[in-house]
């Protein structure tokens, strides 16, 4: 399908390049009461600012000064933020703030004047590419006008069971569109400047027992590699996707955020990722085993596993310097990636983010994604002497369900219900005959967190 309202592409293009001019393509974006941004210290004292040479003796040269403390602070969350996902800047070293905020369908966590986007499995339903691309360019666009840093989607697990609490927000059962799809939303993104963390590696997909042993996916590698690894794969080599989120899954007895053999053997050797992954909220089950096993970033900070535990681990050896130094050099490697250091932060959680032209996006998306049924050789009982229309459900009017809830929910900024919408385009002389009846909303919302 090849979108028919293409007319609002030509305006957010322009939108986007100049975005991109103001940002050097990045999301350089500090957190409200964050320390001062990176480029207060002096130029001098910080000669991988502004710099053009090749980014990795920019990373060298900056780790040259880094102590194992502010190595472990660029890898550990902190709260006090009004970001869902902080990391603090470090003045010093010229180090600027990452902000991290949900999600998969917009600008989520409570953040209000954005835009509502209609459900990432509704834009799946388009079969295409150019549309979810301007899905994310939405939401990228919206994160950078909040100051965000990371847009933490898009989701892409698949959906073997239509009782998940993140179906809606995923992007279905095919392994193959999946992957398609999701680099397409995280190219829209990071056109933006804004990073595209993409979701949760791996092998994910209910809610029973979650974060815990019991929630233990014994599947195979066959499996894994035929069904749940080959979306990711696309989203990092496809979509060029700077970090991923590792799953609250236990896989086959290893919790998913301490697993060797799918955050090194199959993210980083068999697809060449190079950015960095953060841990889900929570997720991370230990310290020195998932420091060896590849997660770069513990989020969102308190659980204890990385900071003071983390600094320890590296004196007693479970986890060696040359470890740190790694994990450290794909975060830093990605921030001068999208010109973090090179440019003052813009953006914060007050600004308005959501426009008409976002909301005109949105509309025609959701028009795109919906499957009507066509009235093929007449065969429905519809007459030009048909006076009346009855709309039946609380859902309908009073208690429309907009959007799925948890880190994918989004504030909307204006509900047009089904009845007002049927109301308004209802021919001239037929009447709109509404009954609430029985809401079953509350058994149709699942809640995912």
């Amino acid at each position: 399908m090849h979108l028919s309202r293409r007319k609002s592409a030509r305006p957010r293009t322009a939108r986007t390049l100049a975005l991109a001019l103001v940002t050097a393509s990045a999301g350089l974006f500090a957190a409200v009461g964050a320390p001062a941004p990176a480029q207060a210290a002096a130029p001098a004292a910080c000669p991988w600012v502004d710099s053009t040479a090749p980014i990795s003796q920019r990373v060298s040269e900056l780790m040259s000064k880094m102590t194992l403390s502010q190595e472990i602070d660029l890898m550990t969350g902190v709260g006090g933020s009004s970001y869902v996902g902080f990391i603090p800047a470090i003045g010093s070293l010229c180090i600027p703030a990452l902000n991290l905020e949900d999600g998969p369908a917009g600008v989520g966590d409570g953040m209000t004047n954005v835009t509502q986007l209609p459900a990432p499995v509704d834009v799946a339903a388009t079969w295409d590419p150019s549309a979810e691309q301007e899905y994310g360019q939405v939401i990228g666009g919206e994160q950078a006008a909040k100051g965000t840093t990371i847009d933490l989607g898009p989701t892409i697990n698949i959906d073997r069971d239509p009782r998940w609490g993140r179906a809606f927000e995923s992007i279905g059962e095919d392994p193959y569109l999946n992957g398609q799809l999701g680099a397409a939303d995280i190219r829209g993104v990071q056109s933006t400047g804004t990073m595209a963390q993409v979701k949760h590696f791996a092998v994910y997909n209910q809610e029973t027992n979650r974060n815990t042993p019991s929630d233990d996916a014994v599947v195979s590698t066959e499996a894994e590699q035929e069904i749940y690894f080959p979306a990711f794969q696309a989203a990092v080599q496809q979509g060029a996707a700077s970090s991923v989120m590792c799953s609250y899954s236990t896989i086959n007895g290893t919790p998913a955020c301490q697993d060797p053999y799918t955050l090194t053997s199959v993210l980083r050797q068999q697809d060449g990722f190079t950015g960095f992954v953060t841990s889900d909220w929570g997720a991370t089950q230990s310290t020195a085993a998932s420091a060896n096993a590849g997660l770069n970033m513990d989020m969102p900070g308190s659980d204890g596993y990385y900071g003071s535990a983390l600094q320890s681990a590296v004196s007693s050896g479970s986890v060696s310097q040359s470890t740190i130094n790694s994990e450290v050099s794909e975060i830093l490697t990605e921030m001068f990636g999208f010109g973090l250091f090179d440019k003052s932060p813009t953006g914060s959680p007050a600004e308005t983010a959501t426009n008409a032209t976002d909301q005109s996006d949105a509309t025609a998306l959701s028009e795109e994604g919906t499957v009507l049924l066509k009235n093929s050789g007449n065969v429905l009982p519809l007459t030009s002497s048909d006076s009346s229309i009855a709309v039946i459900g609380a859902d309908a009017s009073t208690s429309p369900e907009t959007a799925g809830g948890g880190s994918a929910g989004v504030n909307s900024s204006g509900t047009v219900t089904p009845l007002q919408g049927i109301e308004a385009a209802a021919p001239s002389g037929v009447a709109v005959n509404y009954n609430a009846g029985t809401s079953d909303s509350s058994a149709a919302s699942t809640a995912a967190t």
